[in-house]
């Protein structure tokens, strides 16, 4: 299903494709902090990625490609900083990626998984702190 939708979105123009991404709601994935000029462009180039055959091909196999690492756990030793969403803060802390490491920090904060578009100040300052708290 997905190969002959991508088929049919790389016949598209430029702007066709753009036109459609918009239609697609995927606006979303361009940061809202970018001029517009820059949004335009950026819309332009997500607009021409969609549909990737490597994309598609991707997606179909994600099972396969996920299967081997699903149940991974990091190391309780290696301290880690996770950012996540307040309604994903839960999942997170029940996940692999949270380690029992004493300097390990979940930072929940309120907003969509760009956090980063929302918060950059805050993310880099907390990174910061967080490396330079390991020594």
């Amino acid at each position: 299903m997905f190969a002959k939708v991508a088929d049919a979105f790389n016949q598209l123009t430029p702007d066709q494709k753009a036109a459609r991404q918009k239609d697609l709601a995927i606006q979303g994935d361009i940061n809202p902090l970018l001029s517009a000029e820059d949004a335009a462009a950026n819309t332009k180039i997500l607009a021409g990625k969609m549909y990737n055959r490597n994309l598609v091909a991707q997606t179909q196999n994600w099972n396969a490609m996920l299967k081997p690492v699903a149940n991974q756990k990091l190391p309780n030793h290696l301290p880690t900083l996770l950012f996540s969403t307040t309604k994903r803060q839960a999942e997170f802390k029940q996940s692999g990626y949270l380690t029992q490491h004493p300097k390990s920090r979940l930072i929940a904060l309120e907003g969509n998984h760009y956090l980063h578009w929302k918060y950059p100040k805050l993310i880099a300052k907390t990174t910061d702190q967080f490396i330079d708290s390991l020594g």
